[in-house]
């Protein structure tokens, strides 16, 4: 089991207790460098136990020990069974702070254990100090809490009464008050109590909808404006005016965290603290508050992908990939990576318009733009952190290069920023750029740089084919969209604290993990089956994904397939280019597109293609001639490096099939290369 997060000495004494119990055991740790969220003690205790646990029993087991030995003070995420599976190792610089422990004597009782969880469970689930609902203050705000405090529970149906644990058990002292409030109860017991109390905790606290269920005349008249009563629990004007008087940096650090602590949405937090400062909130997106009942993760993304095939021609791999990406907006605070979502058309009415707008209508606070400054953006961004929808980039980007430096810096987490002065004194500030963004145009891999590309899920649109029809979107029904705004906000709400990152497909390169790495993991909220179809989406976009690689690595490929398919040590930079350029219709041949008179790669091009590998032309004898010519010798570096086996296995293949093409390939340059 792993134990993080705590003293020194309260490790110890979960040792010292361990062997007091006659439990043998084995531990080895280090300390946790450079995480504020979990100071202290990083431990892994191996202790054998008397039976074989599932999954579910594991995490009982842990809860118990942690009960037991460390009285619930370690970091939670321990009992979650995936956490095991990794090796530990520890930084060279830290090898003196590695540490291990044993004892030799007993065997633990697994039941023993798990009995432990179940005794102290309603303990795990108090409050910390950052939490502090307060029973008594929602049954003054709250009349079915009321009921529930003032008549003991009495006259209460059993749904009724499960409901009402299921708010005052999250509370502090929430099991004594649930036995206190309880007593009236007609099949009140303690043990009963005990076990509904235990299982009930393992759900969020019951919502407003719930009650409404099971006693709707409790809600009648009702003035609060909550999703669950538990929200009333804390003094929250008080809350609200501790967090005005942050400044920006406290304030973003703090902010997720309270949002969920009221039980609110972040924008609805970031309204009530302007209106304690006493500004009128001006935002240019609309409030989503989260929907009232819990969401199936699986149904909302199907119906997402049904509602964008509704309107818009898509295959099954780009509105898998859509919706995952517009879920990925919710979450993006989750995450470390925000890939671009880009949709590309090869020309006017495909499509690609609608289907910015239509991810607008479903994104978090969704906000579009159009040719704007850069201090636009990055000051906006700061503000708000938007989802920003870029719509004919085409006509506008590629000249900018302080917009493309913004676009590329907030790809990463850690480098989403960008330095300007500001004011009459000129301060170095530093801006975030750290938000969603979402790019439509015309033949995209055309006019941004490839490191841009190389950051974006592509979505290639084409013209509507005669047979096929969609719904206009203008004639939509706004309140579709608006609902799974709020659905997607309750699903962030719930399930932002339980991601579970899947493994990812080693088919799909490092930068192409990054960018779908936090698609597949809301993906495996939503179940295995969509977890499966969403990497085969990913694997299916990206082998058809245009410019996947950039110029460079795929002048590497390209140039290979020459060498081995002539079979040659030594070309010369003319002939070389004459290979690349056989293909009329290939990219080598179209490189300068622009320019009407030769559309080629030019020698010059191409010698500044390879200088960043190290290659440039010798002056070499081919045939009794010296001429600039490259050699292979000086391409095998590169080749290892850069070119994927399975990709070469694939153009190996590819040349046996066309070998006769090579043949007639290599009289052209007959006599010049060998």
């Amino acid at each position: 089991m792993d134990v993080d997060g705590l003293a020194e000495a309260e490790f110890q004494a979960g040792l010292a207790k361990l062997k007091e119990l006659k439990i043998t055991y084995l531990a080895y740790t280090t300390f946790s460098f450079g995480l504020p969220e979990k100071p202290g003690i990083r431990a892994r205790i191996a202790i054998p136990i008397d039976r074989a646990l599932t999954v579910d029993e594991y995490s009982q087991a842990w809860h118990g020990a942690n009960a037991l030995l460390w009285q619930n003070k370690a970091d939670s995420s321990g009992a979650k069974m995936y956490q095991q599976q990794g090796t530990w190792s520890i930084n060279k610089s830290h090898a003196n702070d590695a540490t291990a422990w044993k004892n030799t004597e007993g065997v633990a009782s697994a039941n023993f254990l798990i009995q432990a969880a179940t005794a102290k469970n309603t303990a795990r689930q108090k409050p910390t100090e950052s939490n502090p609902y307060d029973a008594n203050r929602i049954a003054n705000s709250c009349k079915q809490i009321a009921l529930f405090r003032d008549n003991k529970g009495e006259g209460q149906s059993e749904p009724l009464w499960f409901d009402c644990l299921g708010v005052v058990g999250h509370c502090q002292d929430g099991e004594q008050l649930c036995h206190e409030w309880s007593s009236g109860y007609s099949q009140y017991t303690v043990s009963e109590t005990e076990k509904k109390l235990a299982h009930r905790l393992k759900k969020p606290p019951t919502t407003c909808e719930q009650f409404k269920t099971s006693n709707a005349s409790g809600c009648v008249e009702c003035t609060q404006n909550c999703n669950s009563p538990i929200a009333l629990g804390r003094d929250i004007e008080a809350e609200i005016g501790k967090l005005a008087k942050l400044s920006k940096v406290e304030y973003d650090q703090v902010r997720q965290a309270s949002a969920k602590n009221f039980r609110i949405q972040q924008k609805t937090l970031d309204t009530e603290v302007k209106k304690f400062k006493g500004s009128k909130p001006d935002l240019p997106f609309d409030e989503i508050e989260p929907y009232s009942e819990p969401i199936v993760p699986a149904e909302l993304l199907d119906e997402i992908v049904a509602t964008l095939k509704e309107f818009i021609v898509l295959n099954d791999d780009q509105a898998i990939a859509t919706t995952l990406w517009i879920a990925f907006s919710w979450f993006i605070d989750c995450f470390e990576i925000a890939p671009i979502l880009l949709i590309n058309a090869p020309e006017k009415a495909c499509g690609k318009t609608q289907l910015l707008d239509l991810v607008g209508r479903m994104s978090r606070r969704p906000m579009p733009v159009a040719n704007s400054s850069a201090a636009f953006l990055f000051r906006t961004i700061e503000l708000h952190q938007p989802t920003m929808l870029f719509d004919e980039v085409d006509t506008f980007i590629k000249e900018n290069i302080e917009m493309k430096g913004i676009v590329n810096a907030g790809h990463s987490r850690s480098n989403a920023f960008v330095g300007r002065t500001v004011g009459d004194n000129h301060e170095p500030k530093r801006f975030s750029v750290w938000c969603a963004k979402a790019f439509a145009g015309i033949t995209l891999d055309r006019h941004l740089p490839d490191a841009t590309m190389s950051r974006a899920i592509v979505i290639d649109m084409r013209r509507k084919k005669s047979d096929e029809t969609v719904s206009r979107l203008r004639n939509a029904n706004k309140g579709v969209f608006s609902t799974i705004a709020a659905k997607l906000a309750r699903f962030e709400l719930d399930y932002s604290s339980e991601l579970t990152f899947p493994e990812l497909p080693e088919k799909l390169s490092d930068r192409e993990q990054d960018n779908w790495e936090a698609l597949l993991t809301i993906a495996a909220c939503a179940g295995d089956a969509w977890l499966q179809r969403s990497i085969q989406a990913a694997l299916n976009l990206q082998a058809n994904k245009l410019s996947a690689e950039d110029d460079g690595n795929s002048i590497l490929l390209s140039i290979y397939q020459v060498f081995t398919a002539l079979d040659i040590s030594k070309i010369g930079s003319a002939e070389l280019i004459t290979c690349l350029c056989a293909d009329e219709e290939g990219k080598w041949a179209n490189y300068n597109f622009r320019n009407s008179r030769d559309t080629s790669i030019t020698p010059r091009q191409l010698a500044n293609l390879l200088k960043p590998y190290g290659i440039t032309t010798k002056n070499l004898k081919i045939n009794k001639v010296t001429k600039k010519a490259y050699s292979l010798e000086d391409f095998q570096d590169a080749f290892e490096c850069y070119l994927d086996k399975a990709v070469l296995a694939e153009v190996d293949l590819g040349i046996k099939e066309e070998m006769e093409n090579w043949l007639r390939m290599k009289s052209l340059v007959d006599g010049v290369c060998y």
